[in-house]
């Protein structure tokens, strides 16, 4: 079904022998087609059906995301590797106040930079620092929703020193400044 897309990510996935690791988030339109597959109601002759069609429509969404990346080679990846990286992100997400030092990372991965580097985007689509920023704002979007805490508060939570600096980059992020974002989340 999907063979004829020639973008490395996809190639990989098909070829199904080697390890990978691709990470996307789910998209609106992802949610939807769960949504739709949850609450309609079709005479049982056709659900097989309705239910294949719409299992297809996941997959096409995926490469969708996949294939907007940049189309960055495949390097080898050992399952260690994987699991390495994933270690990472996790202690990136554990402290999100302190910036990664790309070089300490590498050493307890037990990898060079440069591997940490190419399979961190290759599995993310983000650099180390990218990812942490975009985890960081994530978590700054959820601290102020739950509006127990100020848009200052919340900047000094995640290891911002410079309010200003901090209002940039959520915008950057959500496209809209912190303290509008709490009022209307």
């Amino acid at each position: 079904m999907f063979g004829h897309l020639r973008h490395p990510a996809v190639q990989r996935i098909l070829k199904r022998n080697e390890n990978f690791a691709y990470e996307t988030t789910v998209s609106p339109a992802m949610f939807g087609i769960a949504a739709e597959m949850q609450q309609l109601s079709l005479p049982t002759e056709l659900e097989s059906q309705y239910y294949k069609l719409k299992s297809e429509e996941l997959p096409c969404h995926i490469f969708s995301m996949l294939i907007e990346r940049e189309p960055l080679p495949a390097s080898q990846s050992h399952v260690e590797d994987i699991r390495a990286i994933y270690a990472i992100k996790e202690r990136l997400q554990s402290d999100l106040g302190t910036p990664p030092d790309i070089v300490q990372l590498s050493r307890e991965a037990g990898m060079s930079n440069r591997k940490l580097h190419q399979l961190f985007n290759q599995i993310f689509s983000k650099s180390v620092f990218e990812c942490f920023q975009w985890l960081r704002m994530q978590e700054a979007a959820r601290l102020l929703r739950s509006r127990r805490l100020t848009v200052s508060e919340v900047g000094y939570q995640l290891g911002f020193t410079n309010l200003g600096h901090f209002t940039r980059i959520f915008e950057q992020h959500h496209g809209i400044q912190p303290k509008r974002y709490s009022l209307i989340a």
